[in-house]
């Protein structure tokens, strides 16, 4: 038994977000443990560094996975203390310095509980542009035992994809600001087919990143569900509060919740969809541009599309999964049986938002994927964040003026 799922699985919700910059008026306290203290006693811990990876935000994430022996807290239930301090090396930029505070689960330290086979793995992250940094970690348990480690690391200049980080700059995950509305005129509809709920974060990081690379003087986000036949919000997104309501319905969406009205309906997906993209075109003033963002269904009906009542550009961004290996599933199942982004997260790499490995069976077209090309859209296959950046340039490139 390892003791590292069950206490990540506590705190799953804060496991790489939970990190926070230090206010400034802490920093000077905090800072001190980066020095040896008196009467501090040794905490013993491992840190394997992350190397930089992008995200589906679009921006590189570097960070670290911290390993404890739960043996060494046996009758000690005190929180523990994370603090981590990245310092470039070359920008003469501000060090980030980041905080957490985790407590145990419960039992974790009484007595009694052969804990010398458990062991807690705690990550962490943070964003970094181009350059070289120094990491520091140091964990604090109580107020007398301390773990220090430290290590270096580099993000080489990439030519393919632009990122919201400047060389030699850093920021943590709650600094990285939702896009804002741009300069170009016309609205953007983004429609946004929800699902489990890592792939939901997949999604969302994917919607800040299409809102920075088309930056639409307005923009909506319809957030739906094809198997419920359902449209779950409606929100337009020109402030953070507009991003917060539309991740607050993706964390409360459950994807196994289907009505019997639904089941009785097997073709009432093909209805659904056909009147999604009708509502757009009898808007006073239809969006110059439709993004389908989501992941294959596992439906191929036709579907017809309305007709449109202006040019409107079209597009389906179809998170497709990568396998670590070809399956022995026949063809035709095997097109039809791919997981949903991010649903094989591994405690062990929490950087991959997909597995790596070698793509499945050429995708199958699905019901967005035909309702697309029957409006004259472009449909696309984001394997890896730099699919996605690469269907944002060719999206760019089919809008006017551009």
């Amino acid at each position: 038994m390892n003791f590292a799922t069950p206490f990540c699985a506590l705190l799953a919700a804060a496991s790489v977000f939970g990190q926070e910059p230090v206010p400034p008026d802490e920093v000077e306290t905090e800072a001190r443990w980066f020095q040896p203290q008196p009467a501090e006693t040794p905490l013993a811990c491992e840190v394997r560094p992350l190397a930089p990876v992008l995200t589906y935000r679009l921006a590189y994430r570097a960070g670290y996975m911290l390993t404890v022996s739960m043996e060494q807290f046996a009758g000690r239930t005190g929180p523990l203390e994370i603090l981590v301090r990245i310092t470039p090396k070359h920008s003469g930029a501000q060090p980030l310095l980041l905080k957490e505070v985790r407590a145990f689960p419960a039992g974790a330290g009484e007595q009694g509980r052969n804990a010398s086979k458990y062991e807690a793995r705690l990550p962490g992250g943070f964003y970094v542009g181009e350059g070289e940094y120094r990491a520091e970690l140091v964990l604090i348990e109580g107020l007398d035992r301390v773990c220090r480690k430290q290590w270096d690391l580099e993000l080489k200049p990439r030519n393919t994809v632009e990122t919201p980080i400047p060389p030699g700059s850093l920021a943590a995950f709650s600094q990285l600001d939702w896009p804002h509305p741009g300069a170009r005129a016309g609205s953007l509809t983004v429609l946004l087919h929800a699902g489990s709920a890592r792939s939901n974060q997949v999604m969302l990081e994917a919607l800040a990143a299409i809102l920075d690379r088309l930056p639409f003087s307005s923009a909506q986000v319809v957030v739906f569900s094809l198997d419920q036949h359902k449209e779950l919000l409606r929100q337009n997104v020109a402030d953070p509060a507009g991003f917060q309501r539309v991740e607050e319905v993706l964390r409360e969406f459950n994807p196994s919740t289907v009505s019997y009205g639904v089941l009785k309906n097997p073709a009432g997906h093909r209805d659904f969809l056909w009147q999604l993209l009708a509502k757009e075109d009898l808007r006073a003033q239809p969006a110059d541009a439709v993004l389908f963002v989501g992941y294959s269904t596992f439906d191929d009906a036709h579907v017809f599309a309305p007709p449109a009542a202006r040019k409107t550009i079209y597009a389906y961004f179809d998170f497709v999964p990568l396998s670590r290996r070809r399956s022995p599933m026949p063809g035709f199942a095997r097109g039809r049986m791919r997981r949903l982004p991010g649903d094989d997260y591994s405690t062990n790499e929490p950087w991959k938002d997909l597995p790596e490995g070698s793509p499945m069976q050429p995708v199958l077209a699905d019901a967005i994927s035909r309702i697309t090309r029957a409006c004259s859209g472009k449909v696309f296959n984001i394997r890896v964040p730099g699919d996605l950046a690469s269907a944002l340039q060719r999206t760019g490139e089919l809008l006017p003026g551009h």
